[in-house]
């Protein structure tokens, strides 16, 4: 269980990190159709790198909840649902944050492994050559294909329904 749970949050870590910044790099550098771990690695840390506002090599609890685009949410209320007038929006938007501020505390737990306050490439390294070895499902050391992640839908999160 720990180790689904491990694998989630990282997981939901460099998605948001790939929304925070819209150019992620595609991690096949050399075009050749294939990734290698040293690819996979390179990519992920590159991402998470930019995180790093003070550039020591570290990203800090407060560099990780500061991160573009995924800390509260911007621009006005949505408006309210059928049936949702009654509802009060800035207490269930207080109850979310605080939510989502709990989650993002858990994952940067996740991430620094030695625990030490901060996440190192070391650390990013590790947990996506464990990564790298799940998706690489015939065990040829070399993502190709359906192994591969699909990109984010255009306008949104893979798997989010908007509006139809």
């Amino acid at each position: 269980m720990k180790k689904f749970l491990y694998a989630a949050g990282f997981s939901l870590v460099l998605s948001g990190v790939a929304f925070a910044h819209p150019a992620m790099p595609k991690p096949d550098t050399n075009g050749d159709g294939k990734v290698t771990l040293a690819e996979f690695q390179q990519s992920h840390a590159d991402q998470m790198m930019k995180l790093d506002a003070n550039k020591d090599g570290k990203i800090t609890d407060a560099e990780f909840k500061a991160r573009p685009g995924m800390m509260g949410h911007d621009g006005p209320p949505p408006p309210k649902a059928e049936g949702q007038q009654g509802k009060d929006r800035p207490q269930h938007r207080e109850m979310m944050e605080k939510k989502h501020g709990e989650r993002q505390g858990m994952m940067f737990d996740m991430l620094d492994a030695n625990d030490d306050g901060a996440v190192a490439k070391a650390e990013l390294d590790r947990m996506t050559a464990k990564r790298f070895k799940r998706m690489d499902k015939n065990s040829d050391n070399v993502l190709t294909g359906d192994e591969l992640p699909k990109p984010p839908m255009k306008g949104g999160r893979r798997g989010h329904h908007g509006s139809h």
